[in-house]
């Protein structure tokens, strides 16, 4: 039993047995109180026992059929595997041999074509080869007592092979277009089998991530994280106006030194080089959640307020526009580590799953600036509860509200 739950039992057991134990003092009806209290107690502790075995069980046996899953994909995909590359290897050998692309269909068949003409014509020399012996019986008799019986019997194997090797090209040359279809099937097949796989070693790791999570009882450590980042984002709101008061200086200054102002500094603050960002993307590399996603919600308990740009551990990560850094959330060994930046037009940014962050608070940032280094490989430093493998949680908020980031990266 859980160490908590064995607390909660002893708690309910001491309080009740408290009065139980004075039980002289107590009149037959506080004494039926006691004696209920106590197996109400026992009852919800054990309720709760019940429920998280039942829900660790269910969890472990869907971790365990999704590992059956990802394993008989692992076979299919390496079968098919095999079978590509072996058409590739026919048809690059129809490519060396006639020099002619067997995609081509025209060259296909003039190549054809050729190779049954010249066919029929080795198979027209063995059999008037053969048919001399077989007319001119003192020529055969001269050849036998001159050339050894295993030189004409090694002959005879090699004429064989040669017809069998030019019989075997020709067909292939002949089924080369079955075999291009084939080919291009094969790989579609494949590229849709890897990807199936992929998506399977996804499910299994964010299955065995729910199980360690249903045993630890993280749910509401991923609850009380985003919470914490939306309290965060909301107490921004109020310090955006600042933010943005301060990079239309910035910009102002960068137009005087370029001398497309006047030098007249706080003069052109009232909207004169406002704009709104034009967004960049922090890093680049395929979407595995998408805003909203509701694979997330289900798994974790929270709504996908941003999307999650699969990339290795470690890889830079840089501002998305010109800002400000609003706070740095240095999670620790086990915690959530993350960046909020705010922009100029109500925008902000937010930075999830970081294993280094590099900026601080107040520091001004130019687009493409780094950032830190990206993380999310579950148990590794600010990657938290809320992650299956290495990826950037990228999220954008525009006047407190989360919006889909693909509305505004190019």
């Amino acid at each position: 039993m859980h160490i908590l739950q064995r607390c909660v039992v002893v708690m309910a057991l001491l309080v009740a047995l408290i009065p139980l134990g004075t039980g002289a003092l107590l009149v037959p009806q506080e004494r039926e109180d006691a004696q209920n209290n106590l197996q109400q107690a026992i009852g919800k502790a054990a309720q709760q026992y019940r429920s998280r075995t039942v829900v660790t069980e269910a969890t472990a046996e869907e971790a365990h059929n999704e590992e059956v899953q990802l394993q008989r994909l692992a076979r299919e995909k390496r079968v098919l595997r095999l079978r590509v590359a072996d058409l590739r290897w026919s048809i690059d050998a129809l490519r060396s041999a006639f020099d002619i692309d067997p995609a081509d269909a025209q060259a296909r068949t003039e190549a054809a074509e050729a190779e049954r003409a010249a066919f029929l014509l080795f198979l027209r020399g063995l059999h008037a080869h053969n048919a001399a012996w077989d007319s001119d019986f003192s020529g055969v008799f001269r050849r036998l007592l001159t050339v050894s019986l295993g030189a004409l019997t090694e002959q005879d194997m090699r004429d064989r092979i040669l017809a069998q090797s030019r019989a075997t090209f020709l067909s292939q040359l002949l089924t080369a277009g079955e075999r291009v279809e084939e080919l291009a099937a094969a790989e579609e097949e494949l590229a849709a089998l890897q990807d199936a796989y992929r998506k399977q070693q996804s499910a299994l790791a964010v299955v065995s991530t729910v199980a360690s999570t249903v045993g630890g009882d993280r749910t509401e450590e991923i609850k009380q994280i985003e919470a914490e980042v939306h309290a965060q984002v909301l107490k921004m709101q109020s310090e955006l106006a600042r933010i943005d008061a301060r990079l239309r200086r910035r910009a102002e200054r960068s137009l005087i030194d370029k001398g497309l102002l006047p030098a007249q500094p706080g003069k052109h603050t009232d909207g004169i080089v406002d704009f709104t960002p034009q967004f960049a993307w922090p890093t680049y590399g395929p979407i595995s959640a998408g805003f909203l996603d509701s694979a997330y919600r289900e798994r974790f308990g929270v709504p996908h307020r941003g999307m999650d740009i699969v990339v290795s551990q470690g890889s830079p990560v840089a501002s998305a526009a010109e800002g400000i850094v609003f706070i740095t959330k240095d999670g620790g060994a086990r915690g959530y580590s993350y960046v909020l930046v705010g922009h100029r037009g109500g925008y902000a940014t937010l930075y999830g799953h970081l294993l280094h962050i590099g900026v601080s608070a107040g520091q001004e940032l130019s687009q493409g600036q780094a950032i830190g280094a990206s993380g999310g490989d579950p148990g590794t430093p600010g990657s938290g509860p809320m992650t299956t493998g290495p990826h950037l949680h990228f999220e954008v908020i525009k006047n407190g509200v989360n919006i889909n980031p693909r509305t505004v990266l190019p």
